[in-house]
């Protein structure tokens, strides 16, 4: 294995937690006791000093049947709201025309939070395929006077 930031592979195990359930799914009843289970190892760069998972979940497990929404945590929205007011105030203060692209939307909370900061163009994305796409981006972009143009794309109406 290499160094995610530095590619170097003096890299040393910091902690083995051995094999851990997937834990960002919620699981119906029979599938309890059959859930996936993957390596928890944190390794330590020599090189860079970087903390780090030395094994990284299949994007097919992690995203192909999402069920987790993060609407549906008030403290997470919360906590997007704040991060969205911050960002906007260091960075784009009185900026006209904002346009945010935000890569793995899940179910839109971040983005709805964005839009209170003065952002119109939203571009909604989701690897998800428990998530209806064509419905989240429907409604998103339905919300924010964007029309859909393509999968995952939208653009603005003037």
């Amino acid at each position: 294995m290499k160094c995610r930031v530095c590619d170097s592979t003096l890299l040393e195990l910091a902690i083995d937690l051995g094999q851990q359930p997937w834990c960002n799914h919620f699981l119906k009843e029979e599938d309890v006791r059959h859930e996936p289970y993957c390596p928890l190892r944190v390794v330590y760069c020599r090189d860079c000093a970087t903390a780090q998972l030395d094994y990284t979940v299949p994007k097919e497990t992690m995203f192909g049947n999402h069920t987790y929404l993060s609407g549906v945590t008030k403290s997470l929205s919360d906590h997007f709201q704040t991060v969205a007011i911050e960002v906007d105030q260091q960075f784009f203060d009185n900026t006209p025309g904002k346009l945010v692209l935000d890569i793995g939307s899940n179910d839109g909370t971040q983005l709805t939070q964005v839009s209170t900061t003065g952002a119109r163009s939203i571009l909604p994305t989701t690897g998800s395929q428990f998530l209806n796409r064509e419905k989240l981006n429907f409604t998103l972009a339905h919300k924010w006077g964007l029309v859909s143009i393509g999968r995952n794309q939208s653009t603005r109406l003037n």
